[in-house]
């Protein structure tokens, strides 16, 4: 999922945007959890979000036989590897993200991450600035 395509609200907007919604997912497939454990699946889907802010490629990409509207570049690839590096169940936003939304949405610093790059963690009541 990504922000700012075709319309832009502003990129600390859409940074907030962005990150609001990770949250709210994430608090979604928490609640879903509970519903699958009472049905039977014992080891329910567990999420981990990476969120970046940034320049990429976005269009269609692809042949006649396959096209895709999706997103390329470095950004994307930052937001796929702090996905990786998030926690299940966790929000992982990159230092540029964090700027953009830390007066808005508790997070915590969370130094360097993965092959050095500076993230933070988010709080997923999503409310407010860190303590």
């Amino acid at each position: 999922m990504f922000f700012g395509d075709p319309t832009t609200l502003g990129v600390k907007e859409d940074a907030l945007a962005c990150v609001q919604i990770a949250i709210a997912m994430q608090k979604r497939v928490g609640e879903l959890a509970e519903v699958w454990r009472n049905n039977g699946i014992e080891v329910p889907l567990r999420c981990r979000i990476g969120v970046h802010t940034g320049y990429c490629t976005v269009g269609n990409f692809g042949s006649d036989d396959r096209m895709d509207y999706t997103m390329v570049g470095g950004t994307v690839n930052l937001a796929s590897r702090l996905e990786h590096e998030a926690a299940p169940g966790g929000v992982l936003v990159s230092f540029e993200t964090y700027a953009h939304v830390k007066d808005d949405v508790r997070c915590e610093e969370r130094g360097h991450v993965g092959q050095g790059y500076r993230a933070a963690g988010c709080d997923l009541c999503g409310d407010g600035p860190e303590a």
